[in-house]
C-alpha cells in the first residue's frame, strides 16, 4: 500500500505490502507481497525483501532508526525490530528474528530460524547457521562460523535484575552444531569449539576444546 507516495527509480511493491510514511526505499528495492516497512527504517538501494516479513517493527518505548544495507536480501517470514543497523548485502534465511539494538557488519549471513536476542554486535562476513541463538549483550567478531542450533547465554543466575552479560567469540573462531557458550565466557581469536560443547571457561587464541564441560584438545 503506497498510494500517491513517489519512490525512487525501479522500486517495486507487491500487492498487499505497506511501506509506511517516514520509511525510505532505496532505487531498485523490490518490497514482497504482505510485507510490511515501518516508519524510521531505511532500505538501501537495491535490496529484496520477500514476502510477509516485517522490517523495522516498532518496540514501545523506543524510537530508534532501522537501517538495512545495500543489496540485502530479507526471506520471507523474517522480522527485523526497529533499531537494528546492517551493513551491506546481509543475507537471512526464512523466519529469521532480529531484535532492537543490533548491530551487524557487511556480508552476514543469518540462516533459517536464527534468533539475534537484541542489543549483539555482529562483525563482519559472520555466518550464523540454521536455528543458532545469539543472547542478548553478545559481541561475535568478524569472521565468525557459528553454527547450526550453537546458542549464547547470558544470565548466570537466571533470576529477575540479574545482569546479563553476554559471551564474546573472537574473530575468525569457529563454534560446532549445538555448542553452548555460557554467560561472559571470551572465546579467543581462531578458536574452533567443537559439536556439542559446554563452553564455561575462556579459551585462548587457536585453542580447540570439546566436551562437555570443554576442554582443550590442541592450542595452535
Amino acid at each position: 500500500m503506497a498510494k500517491g507516495r513517489k519512490f525512487p527509480e525501479g522500486v517495486v511493491i507487491e500487492k498487499g505490502a505497506r511501506v509506511y510514511p517516514g520509511a525510505k526505499l532505496g532505487a531498485g528495492v523490490k518490497v514482497g507481497a504482505f510485507s510490511q516497512v515501518f516508519p524510521r527504517t531505511v532500505v538501501g538501494e537495491g535490496c529484496v525483501i520477500e514476502p510477509y516479513c516485517l522490517v523495522g517493527l516498532p518496540v514501545p518505548g523506543r524510537r530508534e532508526n532501522t537501517v538495512i544495507g545495500k543489496g540485502s536480501l530479507i526471506r520471507s517470514g523474517s522480522v527485523i525490530y526497529a533499531g537494528v543497523v546492517a551493513g551491506p548485502n546481509l543475507r537471512t534465511g526464512h523466519h529469521c528474528v532480529i531484535r532492537e539494538g543490533t548491530r551487524l557488519g557487511e556480508n552476514v549471513l543469518v540462516g533459517s530460524h536464527v534468533v539475534i536476542d537484541g542489543c549483539a554486535f555482529i562483525g563482519a562476513r559472520v555466518s550464523l547457521q540454521t536455528g543458532a541463538y545469539v543472547t542478548r549483550n553478545t559481541v561475535i567478531e568478524d569472521e565468525v562460523f557459528f553454527g547450526p542450533y550453537a546458542a549464547t547465554t547470558n544470565d548466570r543466575y537466571m533470576r529477575p535484575g540479574a545482569e546479563l552479560k553476554g559471551p564474546r567469540i573472537g574473530a575468525s573462531a569457529r563454534v560446532g552444531s549445538q555448542a553452548v557458550i555460557l554467560p561472559g565466557i571470551t572465546v579467543g581469536e581462531g578458536s574452533v569449539i567443537g559439536a556439542g560443547a559446554l563452553v564455561n571457561r575462556d579459551t585462548g587464541p587457536g585453542e580447540t576444546v570439546a566436551g562437555v564441560p570443554a576442554r582443550a584438545l590442541i592450542k595452535q
